[in-house]
């Protein structure tokens, strides 16, 4: 797998921490806390430049997230930070920047927004807004297997937001249930965390091994696993992977070691939707199995084309068994 320390950092906008709160703010005081100037106000931890940071709740490998508040416009944000053992190394401010920069090309409601990116003493800093719900990854550790018209609404709101980065001439690379966040009661999709995204002459590309692994083995795509270049067919496999998860109630691909999961993804057929769950309309498994197509050629064509077709299931199935027919296979 790839060194690159982003890998294991945390979600954008992952403002539930899988530690308890207690250890979160342990870790944000710890050795290479980050320097906030001091508070001044009872309820703040301290100042990042105009923000009152209230409190740590997200912390990961180069990364922190605040809660903090905009003075200026009195509304709740969340502030990621580059801690300051990685501050002086410049590919990991390059590689932060571009994080922010990436996401920031995106403007949809699928997508998180940016509102500013910023450097206080040498430590550089973006504020997003501050969600309220949970990722993916955690409602499905609660209800494993969704409905089937939440399976298909989640699908097309992931697909919409990945048809507006591909737009924008990004390919995400790390799309998986714990990058996908549900936004509050409605629970509307955002797709999070473009810290491994691409553009087509990123330069930052040039700084990656030839052949190094970068993404989620379990939803990674063959060629993103065998450390080939990709394009946004990889994004596209991936979302096949989380709408098999949320069809069937377990992932496409297992192992018990990261070579096993690698080996899966890229030579072993997933077993057959139906056979795992025969209530899933013949369609919807299709549309699921075409995104998982070993070869990238004969996945569907785009994020939009995908999005339309679970549109198309929507609909169907709201008024009966009947689905509509999924997108054309690439030629």
């Amino acid at each position: 797998m790839s060194p690159d320390p982003f890998d294991a950092d945390i979600p954008t906008a992952a403002f539930v921490p899988s530690d308890p709160p207690e250890t979160v703010a342990h870790r944000a005081a710890g050795p290479g806390a980050v320097a906030l100037r001091p508070p001044e106000r009872p309820d703040e931890i301290g100042r990042l430049g105009h923000y009152r940071v209230l409190g740590a709740i997200g912390y990961g490998g180069m990364g922190l997230v605040y809660r903090a508040e905009d003075p200026h416009l009195r509304r709740a944000v969340a502030l990621k930070v580059l801690l300051p053992r990685w501050s002086g190394d410049p590919l990991a401010r390059m590689r932060f920047l571009r994080e922010a920069q990436a996401q920031a090309r995106v403007e949809h409601e699928h997508v998180v927004p940016i509102y500013q990116v910023g450097e206080e003493n040498g430590v550089p800093f973006f504020a997003m807004p501050l969600l309220r719900g949970e990722t993916l990854a955690a409602a499905l550790e609660r209800d494993p297997r969704p409905g089937l018209p939440e399976v298909l609404r989640i699908g097309r709101e992931i697909a919409d937001g990945l048809a507006a980065a591909h737009g924008a001439g990004l390919v995400h690379r790390d799309i998986k249930p714990a990058n996908v966040w549900l936004e509050g009661a409605g629970r509307k999709v955002k797709v999070l965390d473009f810290g491994l995204a691409r553009g087509g002459a990123d330069p930052l590309d040039h700084h990656t091994a030839t052949g190094a692994i970068i993404g989620t083995p379990a939803y990674m795509s063959p060629e993103q696993a065998r450390g080939e270049p990709v394009d946004h067919r990889t994004d596209l496999f991936s979302l096949g992977a989380v709408l098999y998860q949320m069809a069937t109630g377990r992932q496409p691909f297992t192992g018990t070691s990261t070579l096993a999961v690698l080996t899966a993804v890229t030579t072993h057929a997933p077993p057959p939707v139906r056979e795992l769950v025969a209530s899933v309309p013949a369609r919807a498994a299709d549309l699921i199995h075409s995104l998982l197509e070993k070869d990238a050629a004969d996945r569907p064509d785009s994020a939009a084309e995908v999005a339309e077709a679970l549109r198309r299931l929507e609909l169907r199935s709201a008024t009966d068994d009947t689905v509509a027919a999924g997108p054309r296979r690439g030629r």
